[in-house]
């Protein structure tokens, strides 16, 4: 039952996670469900919506007819979604609100990638422009049409936020917290990891990317030196797999590390806590970030 769940979300979690029984709420109100806690009830209504669907046919870099092995903003939302989860589960946080945030995180962006959004930002000038994440807020509180007594999905509070990353808010809203939660804060950083690694797996399947390329940038050569002695031998696509598995791996695992150490540091012991700190949390070290910066940049 969900007393059941949230039970054991309290036995789980860590004292700084945001727990379901604890959750701010709805703007509309509704009954519990027996069965799933709230932040489950906002995963189920993400995966059913038609926004979460229409992202099959948005693109990251590839238009959709040029093949179905690219990835699309509904592959990617899924691989942010895993990775977040991991994130999250070691370092006993919401799965289920972390899982709610990274499937919902790009249901505002436009087809074409950024330059669909920079044609958007472009015609939108006259009416406030054109921000993808407070797109994201306007479908799931508004444009998504299929309750009777609300419009939009009627999402919980610590999903909408976690979907306003640069903390603006719509005409009306009610007034955010100063910093993501920590929930929300690991959706953000896994969607970068996401993002960057598999550009790097789209962009040498279509040739847009050599080898010879990566070979230059420090974080691809100690990658493909860690795996070249388990895959001499294979054919090259399962080579290249394998070196972006231990990049994805890595940082992970890096993030993982800083982000304890980073809880342990400031004596996060409640989620306000976190909300309140100076400093990003869940992030990488500086050593990381500066590993990170020339991949960054040659993906640019």
């Amino acid at each position: 039952t969900r007393k059941e769940l949230e039970a054991q979300e309290r036995e789980f979690l860590a004292p700084y996670a945001i727990r379901a029984c604890d959750s701010k709420g709805r703007i509309h109100r509704e009954p519990e469900h027996p069965y799933r806690t709230c932040f489950q009830r906002d995963h189920d209504r993400i995966i059913h919506s038609t926004a979460f669907r229409r992202l099959e046919y948005k693109t990251q870099v590839f238009v959709i007819h040029e093949g179905d092995y690219y990835r699309t903003r509904l592959t990617h939302s899924l691989e942010v979604a895993q990775i977040a989860e991991t994130v999250a589960r070691s370092l006993r946080l919401n799965m289920d609100l972390v899982r709610s945030i990274s499937l919902a995180h790009d249901l505002g962006h436009g087809p074409f990638g950024h330059s669909g959004e920079d044609a958007l930002r472009e015609l939108m000038q006259g009416h406030g422009g054109f921000d993808h994440n407070l797109q994201a807020l306007r479908i799931v509180d508004l444009l998504e049409e299929r309750y009777p007594s609300f419009p939009g999905l009627n999402l919980t509070r610590e999903v909408r936020e976690g979907l306003n990353k640069h903390r603006r808010v719509l005409p009306g809203a009610p007034k955010l917290s100063p910093n993501l939660s920590l929930e929300a804060q690991v959706a953000n950083v896994s969607d970068e990891i996401a993002y960057d690694h598999h550009d790097l797996d789209d962009g040498l399947t279509s040739g847009l990317i050599q080898e010879e390329e990566l070979r230059k940038i420090p974080m691809w050569r100690e990658a493909y030196r860690k795996t070249s002695k388990k895959t001499r031998g294979l054919p090259a696509g399962i080579r290249r797999l394998q070196v972006i598995r231990k990049l994805i791996d890595w940082r992970v695992t890096e993030l993982i590390r800083e982000s304890e150490r980073r809880i342990r540091r400031s004596e996060i012991r409640r989620p306000a806590g976190a909300q309140a700190a100076r400093e990003r949390i869940i992030t990488f070290s500086p050593k990381m970030e500066a590993l990170r910066a020339p991949l960054k940049r040659f993906l640019g």
